[in-house]
C-alpha cells in the first residue's frame, strides 16, 4: 500500500473512532436529559423521533451537550441541525 493511501486510511479510522466516541457521549447525554438510560440515538434521529424533545428539553439538551464536550454552541447553527448525524459531526469538528 502506498503512503498516500496508508494515510488516508489511518485518518479515516481516526475520524470513524471520534465520531463513535461523540456518539456514545452524545448517548449519555440524550438518557440523561430525557431520564430514559434505554434511550438509542442514531444519525437520522431528531425531534419528531422522541416524544419528550420540545423547545424546553431543546434548552436542557444543549446545556448537557455543552458541559459534556465543554464547547459553546452557537443557536444558529444549532436551529440549522437536521438530525443527530449533523450533531456529531459538528461537534467532531468543535472538538478536533
Amino acid at each position: 500500500m502506498n503512503a498516500k493511501l496508508h494515510s488516508l486510511d489511518n485518518h479515516l479510522i481516526v475520524q470513524r473512532t471520534m465520531s463513535d466516541q461523540i456518539e456514545s457521549r452524545l448517548t449519555r447525554v440524550f438518557q440523561n436529559v430525557f431520564e430514559d438510560q434505554n434511550l438509542q440515538i442514531f444519525n437520522e434521529t431528531n425531534a419528531s423521533d422522541i416524544e419528550e424533545w420540545d423547545s424546553l428539553m431543546q434548552i436542557h439538551l444543549l446545556i448537557a451537550i455543552e458541559s459534556e464536550f465543554s464547547v459553546r454552541l452557537n443557536p444558529l447553527l444549532i436551529s440549522e441541525l437536521e438530525n443527530v448525524g449533523q450533531m456529531i459531526e459538528m461537534l467532531r469538528t468543535l472538538t478536533h
